[in-house]
């Protein structure tokens, strides 16, 4: 089953022209520049097993997180990521994610407040 997996996340780095690092894979590719693109790649792909769809949620958070750093947050985007938060709420799969992030304080991740 791990092995699927990790070839799923191969594919998807493939599809999305990031790295294949399993490891944070989420994290080590966070870009604030694609965060927009990644969370309607999210919107778009409803069926993603919940295992991928685990690492497609880590990269947007991350990569949110990197977007509010540059203090160049759009009102669009801010609603974009918080509708996307409470469709995935739900998702036990998505907890640790949101627990994890939503614990970090201070200035560095800005993502927390809006967890």
């Amino acid at each position: 089953m791990q092995t699927e997996i990790f070839e799923q996340l191969r594919q998807l780095s493939i599809e999305l022209n990031l790295s294949f690092e399993p490891q944070d894979w989420g994290i080590i590719n966070a870009s604030a520049e694609r965060v927009e693109e990644f969370m309607n790649y999210l919107d778009e792909k409803e069926t993603l097993q919940n295992k991928i769809k685990y690492h497609v949620f880590e990269l947007i958070v991350a990569s949110f997180n990197e977007y509010l750093l540059e203090e160049t947050c759009t009102e669009k985007l801010k609603t974009h990521f918080i509708e996307l938060l409470a469709r995935n709420a739900e998702n036990e799969t998505l907890q640790p994610i949101i627990n994890y992030w939503k614990h970090l304080n201070g200035t560095d991740y800005p993502v927390s407040r809006f967890l």
